[in-house]
């Protein structure tokens, strides 16, 4: 029998954490293992509208759609110490690891940090000390996780995302026409900063670059970035497609000659792997974690400090224009970074197999740490169970005067 792992979110839909969730479910039930995926927020109907991944092993918590975190956390406890001797992923399920100090020694927890999110390292100082193994998909968050806390350094893994590659590089793009450019994920203001994406355009147009830009995605600020862009798109600037089947997405990636990501923050950047994975070159804003290791700025990619579009519309004119001549050699590049490092599915898995072997080992003898049969919800959580606490008190003494 295989290893029984139970991997947790809050809901499904579409992301880079999910999309890896996916992957290294599919991996490991492929040999022979046990995986779940557990959602903990997620309602029956709104986990069925995201089944996507037909042949995993999909649960939500039997607990009502409208139940309180209290509820959900009993259940979370009880569902997992059913499953014993296994091994737990908390993901980005950051309320709901409120459960790892109360869970029994013997479910072992694999605690991965997806990105430099403030909430990773909040739930890593608060429960960190429960968990056997901790993940950092990037160098920076291996290492910042061994700095904020020296005593757990020993258990900390660097495991990359993988991603399935092409045996060899994509056939080298056409040079005629514009500069082909593609943006893809989620269109959100936090995190993915779409917001500097019309001063982009103003910015390109301006130098007169010629260029066709794709934007992938789906999001909250989807309809204003439209809105925002209108004038650029009838100009044929750039054009929106909404979501695509990961499949499409990976053939749109074949066809452009740059992948653009504006993010103000990430972890290691699912979508720019996959992308440069198809010779995809990338011109990505150079935060802190992941982006050093896969963009070496002129060699595998180029970077440009957050926020700054003018950096970012020279780099682009500089490829569509005088620069156009090197597109092939730095697609042949990007590809070679990600297919001869630690980024393939195969690469990832093996470690994760590894960091689960020593996990459930622990598990199996009773050794997992940081026990104390008490849970730890997070401070914006706690201090809102307090007060209905105080509030819950107040109304039992007034009622009780009211029938004395």
């Amino acid at each position: 029998m295989g290893h029984r792992i139970t991997l947790t979110a809050p809901a499904w839909h579409l992301s880079g954490v999910n999309t890896m969730t996916a992957t290294l479910a599919h991996a490991l039930a492929s040999q022979g293992h046990e995986p779940e995926i557990l959602l903990t927020q997620t309602s029956d109907a709104q986990a069925r509208e995201y089944m996507i991944d037909g042949a995993l092993e999909f649960h939500t918590l039997p607990v009502a759609p409208d139940a309180g975190f209290p509820a959900r956390w009993r259940s979370l406890r009880a569902w997992l110490a059913g499953r014993a001797p296994c091994v737990y992923l908390p993901g980005y399920d950051f309320e709901n690891s409120t459960v790892c100090p109360a869970l029994p020694p013997q479910v072992g927890i694999i605690g991965v940090l997806h990105s430099d999110e403030p909430h990773y390292f909040e739930m890593t100082a608060r429960v960190g000390a429960t968990w056997n193994r901790i993940v950092g998909v990037s160098h920076f968050l291996a290492d910042e996780v061994s700095r904020r806390h020296p005593a757990w350094a020993d258990r900390v893994r660097h495991i990359p995302y993988g991603v399935a590659i092409p045996a060899a590089p994509p056939p080298p793009r056409s040079s005629a026409g514009p500069l082909r450019v593609v943006l893809a994920g989620r269109v959100s203001r936090y995190q993915k900063r779409v917001q500097d994406l019309p001063r982009l355009l103003d910015a390109l147009e301006r130098a007169g670059t010629p260029i066709h830009l794709t934007v992938v995605g789906d999001g909250p600020d989807l309809g204003t970035t439209r809105e925002a862009c209108a004038r650029h798109t009838e100009a044929g600037r750039v054009q929106f497609v909404g979501s695509l089947a990961n499949k499409a997405t990976l053939q749109l990636f074949e066809e452009q000659h740059v992948i653009l990501m504006l993010s103000e923050f990430e972890g290691l950047p699912l979508v720019l792997l996959e992308a440069m994975g198809r010779g995809c070159v990338p011109v990505t804003s150079a935060i802190r974690s992941g982006i050093p290791e896969l963009v070496h700025d002129g060699q595998t990619g180029f970077r440009f400090p957050v926020g700054d579009i003018d950096a970012c519309a020279r780099i682009l004119h500089r490829l569509a224009t005088e620069e156009r001549d090197r597109l092939a050699t730095l697609s042949n590049a990007a590809w070679n970074h990600i297919a001869r490092g630690p980024y393939t599915t195969g690469a990832m898995v093996q470690r994760y197999l590894e960091a689960i072997d020593e996990t459930l080992h622990e598990a199996a003898d009773g050794r997992s740490p940081g026990r104390t049969g008490r849970m730890a919800p997070p401070p914006q959580l706690s201090t809102a169970m307090r007060c209905r606490a105080a509030v819950s008190r107040t109304l039992r003494r007034l009622l009780g005067r009211h029938r004395a």
